[in-house]
């Protein structure tokens, strides 16, 4: 009885120790599980009649009693154009070429798409009553229901519609009937909206935000070079790339829009979650500045995409001038900042389950080695018979601290060493049962799509996920251990630990060596994983493949070449038939003896050299876009000087222009032609019967911003010339002032001066 009551003693204080040692371990890795599962949650919220009108959901379901489609499952989604279903057909007329698709009747015209592009004929009449089909369809003004896109193989067996809901009406037994564009959807008054939430899911919106920016230039750049190249065959393109590319503007622009609106209601559910109080509906910090400028973006790609069908010039200008300035500068670095962050709070979360992972080893290890110590001074006390038993059940417990929680002891007796032994491994069971957070972790970094390392403190690799081996073509195994500067040998991997180690979060472009020496350029981002005492353990870094980014980069750069290489042409074929048309004249002119036409003959040929010089100086200049002022001006009056023959002592030029000022090429042709307008005028009227003096051109920024240009001469002014003289060019001028939406003003009392003031706001060209 003794030695029974010692053995009872001993084996309630080894139940004791164990027991507390699963309920610490349970509840810390209960939290480590919540915590994992935190990353990437889905959250269910009541249907809230205020607000579901204009949401995108995802609705499975089947065809209720009454007809109508009955919801079993409800997700929301980001905002669609178009509704989407999936399910059998319930009717179908040959003869108005109409299905009945989940209780909608939706036409079926001749611009449909089907899936099955071999099939000879008709595919419609490939479509019967009962044949499980996927239709995305447009809602047409009329309210009717067009079918965009019909596919028939290998669709699911469950009912489906998405779309976005028009209205919401109440039901006598407590549900709710939404509407989708005339579509009813019935719905159970407990029926709830899933809502992914989490740090995985916004760094994932995060990246496809900039993702979808880049797309969306790359696709405008691609549209332009298309329709050119439309313009230059002289025959419009019939194989669906202009088409295709026009619904790769709208998709990227409707990505970005969907990422951001799928980030700013997982931020705001968790906002209202901690009970947080927000000023607007729903705005934050990093999501305000991308959703003040989400209705720009949205402008300039509506604008853009049918300007490219009727003005092709004007589309480019505005993707050059407006479009890619405003997405490059205003949207993509508020982009980059919150990806930045996400994946800040991402690396916060993943060290926090470090953390927490640490904290449960160390007080299993703690608790284990108590218990362990426990039963070996009982051991000591009992007597000889029962150490043998004892000692494996401390072997059993020390395996058990190591982690093999699989082992269990074996006693088939009946006396208290089996009782204990059979508590034992009951302890075990439930032990082995709770403890799975840490392969859940392992499985959440082994399915990410980015490539993750994770680094000790001296910078060795100690794990990897399966797409870092991928990205650089090696086995996990054979990367671990190594530095990481042999992944990444750009002499800055020192630099960017110690960035870590400091506390900052490294993000930066880096290049990784593949297995077979060639190089990868990576988006790289890392940050320092500490203890509680502040101290590194280690690094954890994330990269993601840029090449098909610097693919596409490289193909955009060749594009703007070619284009510019074509405007250059251009601007030399216009130069070029500018001066057949002056030698026309001139030769037309060896047939006139009348001084007045002759006259007329010479004005002319003066203002189409304003225009070729424009065009001259275009073709060799490295801007095609603008024109220096000054040189054009020099070049403009030499030649009128050339064309009345004019000794260089008896009329003197003063040329005064800023030698920075530019103008683009269709108001420097203006200024060229008022310019040659009032010169001509000083020629033939200031300096009558071979009279000397001085005619002076300035062109001046003023301190208001606009562009002052003056003509003046010291001649006999207005006072000495007849209305008819007066009047002589004077009409041009006053238009092609107008035209540079500038003020002319004149004096006559000191010779002539005129001066003509325009804005230079709207002349500085974009570039």
């Amino acid at each position: 009885m003794h030695l029974r009551l010692r053995l009872t003693l001993a084996t309630l204080s080894v139940v004791t120790v164990m027991g507390v040692v699963g309920l610490v371990s349970l509840r810390i890795n209960r939290g480590i599980q919540g915590d994992v599962e935190e990353l990437a949650r889905t959250a269910e919220l009541p249907i809230d009649p205020s607000t579901i009108v204009g949401q995108a959901l995802s609705i499975e379901g089947r065809p209720g009693p009454d007809g109508a489609f009955t919801a079993t499952s409800i997700e929301r989604l980001p905002a669609t154009r178009r509704p989407k279903l999936r399910g059998a057909l319930t009717a179908v007329d040959a003869s108005e070429r109409t299905v009945v698709l989940l209780g909608r009747v939706i036409r079926v015209d001749d611009d449909t798409e089907f899936d099955d592009s071999t099939s000879e004929g008709d595919p419609f009449g490939s479509l019967a009553v009962g044949t499980r089909v996927e239709i995305g369809a447009r809602v047409e003004s009329d309210g009717h229901w067009t079918a965009r896109k019909v596919e028939t193989r290998a669709i699911k067996r469950t009912d489906k519609l998405k779309g976005t809901i028009t209205a919401i009406a109440a039901r006598a037994d407590g549900g709710q009937t939404l509407d989708v564009s005339g579509l009813a959807i019935a719905v159970d008054a407990d029926a709830r909206i899933q809502t992914p939430r989490g740090p995985l899911y916004r760094m994932e919106n995060a990246m496809q935000m900039t993702l979808a920016v880049q797309e969306c230039l790359a696709a405008a750049h691609e549209l332009v070079k298309e329709r050119y190249r439309e313009a230059s065959s002289a025959a419009k393109r019939s194989d669906g790339v202009i088409e295709d590319l026009e619904d790769r503007v709208f998709d990227a622009y409707e990505t970005f829009a969907e990422s951001l609106d799928e980030s700013r209601a997982s931020e705001r559910a968790e906002l209202h979650e901690s009970g947080a109080v927000f000023a607007s509906d729903s705005e934050t910090e990093w999501l305000a500045p991308l959703e003040a400028r989400r209705r720009t973006f949205e402008e300039h790609v509506r604008t853009f995409v049918p300007l490219a069908s009727s003005d092709l010039d004007a589309a480019e200008r505005l993707l050059k001038e407006r479009i890619e300035p405003f997405l490059r500068s205003e949207i993509q670095p508020r982009a980059h900042a919150y990806h930045r962050h996400t994946e800040e709070m991402l690396s916060e979360e993943l060290e926090a389950i470090s953390a927490r992972s640490a904290e449960a080893a160390r007080v299993e290890l703690f608790t284990n080695a108590a218990g362990v110590v426990l039963a070996l001074a009982l051991g000591l006390v009992v007597s000889r018979s029962i150490a043998r038993p004892l000692s494996q059940l401390t072997d059993a417990a020390e395996r058990i601290g190591r982690g093999e929680l699989a082992t269990r002891v074996a006693s088939d007796s009946a006396d208290e060493v089996g009782i204990l032994a059979r508590a034992f491994n009951r302890m075990a069971e439930a032990l082995a049962a709770s403890t799975v957070s840490l392969d859940q972790l392992s499985g959440v970094i082994d399915s990410m799509a980015g490539a993750l390392l994770v680094l000790g403190p001296d910078g060795r690799i100690t794990r990897v996920n399966p797409a870092a081996a991928a990205l650089v073509g090696f086995e996990p195994a054979e990367l671990l251990g190594r530095p990481f500067e042999e992944l990444s040998p750009d002499g800055r991997a020192d630099g960017a630990l110690a960035a870590m180690a400091r506390g900052s979060v490294a993000s930066m472009e880096r290049r990784f060596v593949r297995r077979d020496a060639t190089s990868v350029p990576v988006a790289f981002s890392g940050a320092a994983l500490r203890d509680e005492g502040g101290r590194v353990r280690g690094f954890v870094c994330l990269a993601q493949d840029l090449s098909s980014h610097k693919r596409m980069e490289a193909d955009l750069r060749r594009s703007l070449g070619e284009k510019e290489v074509l405007l250059r042409e251009v601007h030399h074929r216009v130069k070029n038939n500018l001066q057949v048309v002056s030698s026309l004249l001139a030769l037309q002119s060896h047939s006139v003896t009348d001084p007045r036409a002759l006259e007329r003959f010479q004005e002319s040929q003066d203002r189409i050299h304003a225009l070729v010089f424009v065009h001259d100086l275009l073709y060799s200049s490295r801007n095609v876009g603008s024109i220096d002022l000054a040189p054009y001006l020099q070049l403009l009056v030499g030649r009128l000087k050339e064309s009345y023959s004019l000794e260089p002592s008896r009329v003197k030029f003063d040329l005064e222009v800023d030698e920075e000022l530019t103008l683009d090429i269709d108001r420097a042709q203006v200024c060229g032609l008022i310019v040659n307008e009032l010169v001509t005028n000083a020629f033939k009227h200031a300096f009558p019967d071979g009279s000397s003096g001085h005619v002076g051109i300035a062109c001046r920024l003023a301190p208001n911003g606009d562009v002052v240009l003056e003509v003046r001469d010291d001649g006999r002014g207005f006072a000495n010339v007849t209305d008819v003289q007066r009047s002589i060019g004077l009409e041009l001028v006053e238009t092609l002032a107008a035209q540079l939406g500038g003020r002319l003003s004149s004096d006559g009392r000191r010779g002539a001066a005129y001066r003509i003031e325009f804005p230079y706001r709207i002349a500085v060209h974009a570039a």
